[in-house]
């Protein structure tokens, strides 16, 4: 088992590890400008939708807090969605009103692009915002909203909402009351050091699929990685272990399904099995493939002896934001040193006071770059 110092260094390094795979500041503001500007335009007396009640708000990992940056390009996303409280309406037919009011758009009407099950306004290199027309669901009630399906000509069920209140329930947080609003805003960007557990969990297992598969079509959605994590998360706050806990977790579920269907309901909707689109050979090989892997590298960083191993380890897991994380390590060893009455500790970017020795002297420090040098 890893020693408390190296643990604790552990930590410190996943939670870097997330820094800057996070959007950045410019990429998340301009997401709420889009935002905004499309629920103003929504709700504009001027909009033929506007004699209906209309809420409009974010949702997925956006509403979340576990956004990441896409490995290899440089598109993000947020989606949203757009409920409207209007009764005997077809599928097709609210597809449409919402699509033709975006559409006349001063700024964004050109941009848009019609999806089976949202509205997609595509800023060229930089992000797409994804607005998913709906309706209550006057069947099932509460958070439960239906969606028009183009292809389908036919209402899906979804709760949005309620999958926000369960993650936020495992969060131990409470969903802020909607209740009387025509919209609610996209939380505010967190930086990792205030993100709970379990979001940087998700950030992180997020990663470590886009590292493991490269692009590839096979690997596994966001919505199943962050409802397994959700669902095995018991509430450890050392990072490092909540990682091995929910890898072999994780892998634990899928090689027990050997051979029949892997089921992970969602929360919020117990009807959507969010593994279904497994069902083919070559993507459950390589969700298989993926938490073995996973669980075995957790595994190892949980036991790793001493730091070049933990490097070894994080960048093989998350590649160039693990070389972030080691810089990030090593400025923050420096900076501390270079104040007055510092000494190093053996945990790796922890200080503690202490007087100078008169002969003793410390070099700058490098945890980066295939090396632990002092």
């Amino acid at each position: 088992m890893i020693d408390t110092g190296l643990a604790s260094s552990v930590d410190q390094l996943l939670e870097w590890i997330v820094e800057p795979i996070q959007l950045t500041r410019a990429q998340y503001q301009e997401a709420v400008a889009v935002y905004d500007e499309m629920r103003l335009w929504l709700h504009d007396p001027s909009s033929g939708l506007a004699k209906h009640t209309i809420l409009i708000y974010p949702q997925g990992s956006g509403a979340l807090g576990t956004t990441i940056r896409p490995k290899g390009r440089v598109e993000y996303d947020l989606d949203a969605v757009c409920l409207i409280e209007a009764a005997g309406v077809s599928p097709i037919a609210l597809y449409q009103s919402v699509l033709v009011r975006i559409k006349h758009h001063p700024k964004y009407g050109s941009l848009v692009r019609e999806r089976d099950r949202c509205i997609r306004l595509k800023l060229k290199d930089k992000f797409h915002f994804d607005l998913i027309p709906a309706i209550p669901d006057p069947e099932r009630g509460g958070t439960f909203i239906l969606v028009p399906d183009r292809k389908l000509k036919f209402w899906v069920g979804s709760n949005p909402l309620g999958y926000i209140e369960a993650f936020k329930t495992a969060e131990t947080l409470v969903l802020e009351e909607v209740a009387k609003r025509d919209w609610i805003p996209v939380p505010p960007q967190e930086p990792a050091r205030e993100k709970s557990v379990l979001a940087l969990l998700v950030q992180l297992a997020k990663r470590r699929r886009d590292v493991f598969f490269d692009g590839a079509d096979v690997a596994p959605s966001s919505i199943l990685l962050t409802t397994m994590a959700m669902q095995s998360y018991r509430g450890v706050q050392s990072l490092g272990s909540a990682l091995l806990e929910f890898a072999e977790a994780m892998k634990r579920r899928v090689m027990a399904a050997e051979g029949q269907p892997l089921v992970v309901l969602n929360p919020s909707n117990p009807g959507e099995n969010l593994a279904a689109c497994l069902e083919s050979k070559p993507c459950r090989d390589a969700l298989e493939e993926l938490v073995s892997t996973f669980a075995g590298e957790a595994r190892e960083l949980s036991e790793a002896a001493g730091y070049d191993e933990i490097y070894r380890l994080l960048r093989t897991m998350f590649a160039e934001s693990a070389e972030f994380a080691m810089k990030r390590a090593a400025d923050e060893v420096n900076r501390k040193r270079a104040s007055d009455g510092l000494r190093v500790t053996p945990a790796m970017a922890s200080v503690t006071a202490a007087r100078p020795r008169p002969s003793q002297r410390i070099p700058r420090n490098t945890f980066y770059g295939g090396a632990w040098v002092h």
